[in-house]
């Protein structure tokens, strides 16, 4: 897993204090138009222009293109199950 940090932004669903990101596909840190899902809450993001995070809405993340997002996003609520 690649990790970065990133200038202070903040989950637009609960908040949290994202300064870091991750991925298993690239080594390049993340850009305008990626995804970001939250470890806090699990709420699923887009990077925008100024490199802060937009909410998806829930009809967007059920679109082909948002499997990874949603996956993470399980991923995510059955770790904070487990705690």
């Amino acid at each position: 897993m690649n990790g970065f940090h990133l200038l202070k932004t903040k989950c637009p669903a609960c908040g949290h204090d994202c300064n870091a990101a991750g991925s298993m596909t690239t080594p390049a840190a993340p850009q305008p138009g990626d995804l970001s899902v939250c470890i806090r809450c699990a709420a699923v993001s887009q990077y925008n222009s100024a490199m802060g995070l937009e909410l998806v809405s829930d009809d967007e993340i059920g679109a082909p293109e948002y499997v990874d997002a949603r996956e993470i996003r399980a991923k995510v609520l059955e770790l904070r199950r487990m705690h």
